[in-house]
C-alpha cells in the first residue's frame, strides 16, 4: 500500500477504483459524490475529496479491521 499514489489529491468527480485484496473480488469503480464521499465495500460512505489515494486506502484500512478482516490490503486507484 506504501506505493500508491501520495501526491494528487482526489477531487469531486474523479473516479477511482477500489480493491480489497482479501476480498478476491474485482475492483469496484466509485465516482467521488459532490459531497467529496465514496461508497467502500463493507464499510459504507467515506471521505475521499482532499486525500490521496494512499491516505484512503489507509482510512479504509482502518475501519476495515475493525469489524471485517484481522488484516486488510486496499488499493485505490484514480
Amino acid at each position: 500500500m506504501d506505493v500508491l499514489d501520495n501526491n494528487r489529491p482526489i477531487s469531486v468527480g474523479d473516479t477511482i477504483s477500489i480493491r480489497i485484496l482479501e476480498d478476491r473480488r474485482d475492483a469496484l469503480q466509485q465516482v467521488v459524490a459532490v459531497t467529496g464521499e465514496v461508497q467502500a465495500p463493507y464499510v459504507g460512505l467515506v471521505n475521499a475529496r482532499g486525500k490521496t489515494c494512499r491516505d484512503l486506502a489507509f482510512t479504509i484500512k482502518r475501519e476495515l479491521e475493525k469489524n471485517f478482516f484481522q488484516n486488510a490490503t486496499v488499493v485505490i486507484a484514480d
